[in-house]
């Protein structure tokens, strides 16, 4: 991404140095490969996905679905009674976000809801996830991020 940023600052500073002469002028074409595992990769197109402990699988697919499932599992095996937080409508979601790093473990853990309370208690479950076996692209383990909407109800 930052790369990105780089490429387009220089090539605006070349269009305003060049604005106004005459002639024709030949930009190069530069292009730019990030390193594996600098940003995260996202979870839906990571090459071989992390995995839960536990998922085995003969594709990508089915470890991908085995550690979606075992994670929505653990989140709701975990949540604690908040009726009261809930109020009148009775049904709230919040939206975590977290990164698998390269050795499995679980970091900067962002929650986004309707009411702090709710956002503490999913930062709070989602913090306790277990390891995992770390996600790789291109033979190497790479960072991944995962988002998770987490529904909490009265029942």
């Amino acid at each position: 991404m930052k790369n990105n940023l780089k490429i387009l600052y220089l090539f605006l500073i070349t269009l305003s140095n060049i604005y106004g002469q005459e002639g024709i002028i030949e930009i190069e074409e530069v292009s730019v490969e990030e390193e594996p595992g600098t940003n995260p990769i996202p979870f839906a197109v990571v090459e071989d996905a992390p995995r839960f402990i536990g998922c085995d699988g003969s594709s990508n697919s089915e470890i991908k679905r085995c550690t979606s499932d075992s994670i929505h599992k653990f989140v709701k095996d975990h949540l604690i009674d908040l009726e009261k937080t809930l109020g009148e409508e009775g049904k709230k979601r919040v939206y975590g976000q977290f990164i698998i790093t390269k050795e499995g473990k679980i970091k900067d853990v962002k929650t986004r809801g309707p009411s702090p309370e709710l956002e503490k208690e999913a930062k709070r479950i989602l913090e306790l996830l277990p390891n995992m076996i770390p996600g790789k692209q291109r033979g190497k383990a790479v960072e991944v991020s995962y988002s998770i909407p987490i529904t909490f109800s009265e029942n």
